[in-house]
């Protein structure tokens, strides 16, 4: 029996070429390049207001907080980044969210809103 490169059509009997099927996205992200996740805060000179949040694309985010999507914002426009941290998975940038949302966190959010403002 010949070997053949590729399938059998039922109905037709004809052969059908082979397809070469891509991988999916998730198996670039972990073994051809490192995805970036970042932490940000956001700061609304208007309402003296800051927002904490994580993203993998801090432009694009930005945009949306500005835009009037992101619901927990949209009174508070226009948003200005005042500080980012960068990380290699969403996991740390989540924890270190979490933790600017905590006591000692919106301590270090005082203080780096302090130099922006200074430094403004």
């Amino acid at each position: 029996m010949a070997e053949t490169n590729g399938l059998l059509n039922r109905r037709s009997g004809k052969l059908l070429p082979r397809v070469r099927i891509p991988p999916s996205p998730h198996y670039f992200n972990k073994t051809h390049f490192q995805m970036s996740f970042f932490v940000y805060i956001l700061y609304s000179h208007n309402h003296n207001r800051t927002y904490t949040g994580q993203t993998d694309n801090v432009e694009s985010r930005i945009s949306k907080h500005n835009s009037g999507k992101v619901k927990s914002t949209k009174a508070y426009k226009p948003w200005v980044i005042i500080h980012t941290d960068k990380f290699n998975s969403r996991a740390e940038a989540m924890k270190q969210e979490k933790w600017y949302k905590s006591s000692a966190g919106r301590k270090r959010i005082a203080e780096i809103l302090k130099n922006y403002l200074k430094n403004c």
